[in-house]
């Protein structure tokens, strides 16, 4: 199985969102997402309805035919694991979505790997992946500003929305929804299917190994 694409017509400072540099072919969607390195996250629901801090954490990460993939763990903070996701994101593939794992639930390994985003698109395009049975559309909106919680400086995130079609809106795999990314720091904010409301970064967290001890 193949995906399609189908056209519609930290240089960082404390806690600045980068935004990578558009050239002809679009915006290097990629950079928006990046996994490499070691790297945490929390997130509070807007909305304050989940009752909780959902914290992130980059646990593993694997090499597949030179491609690194990482695996995030999804939990309530300090608490139960909910889910995790296997990602990879580099300038040959994109950014892809490997299989996931609900704790207590699926544990699914994609025959064909989801593809969130391709390396480069422009506002509008598609990307069509089917693999196992399934179908997956994501669709890039373009570039657009994404508030946060943890600073008060507003951020140009890449929003891409992923559809599992299974036309239920309420149900999918963990990772089915709306995603706001930011250069260096990742998703500044997603809602995924199902949720009341948007999960807001609170703090994030990332440390080169190659470049210094990470504590």
């Amino acid at each position: 199985m193949t995906a399609l694409l189908l056209p519609l017509s930290a240089s960082l400072a404390l806690v600045t969102g980068c935004k990578p540099v558009t050239d002809v072919w679009g915006h290097p969607l990629y950079e928006y997402f990046p996994f490499d390195k070691e790297r945490t996250w929390a997130y509070a629901m807007d909305d304050d309805s989940a009752g909780y801090v959902l914290a992130v954490e980059k646990v593993a990460a694997t090499d597949q035919q030179g491609v690194e993939v990482a695996t995030l763990e999804y939990r309530k903070q300090d608490s139960d694991l909910l889910y995790s996701v296997d990602w990879s994101s580099d300038a040959n593939g994109g950014v892809l979505i490997h299989g996931y794992t609900v704790q207590g639930g699926d544990s699914v390994r994609f025959d064909t790997a989801v593809q969130f985003a391709n390396h480069e698109a422009l506002a509008g395009e598609q990307v069509v992946t089917e693999t196992n049975g399934m179908t997956f559309t994501a669709t890039f909106h373009g570039i657009e500003e994404c508030p946060n919680l943890w600073t008060s400086e507003v951020w140009d995130c890449a929003h891409i929305t992923l559809d599992d079609g299974d036309g239920d809106d309420m149900a999918g795999p963990p990772f089915a929804g709306d995603w706001w990314g930011a250069g260096s720091w990742n998703a500044s904010r997603f809602h995924t299917t199902g949720g009341s409301a948007d999960w807001v970064l609170t703090s994030a967290w990332y440390c080169d190994p190659e470049a210094q001890p990470c504590g």
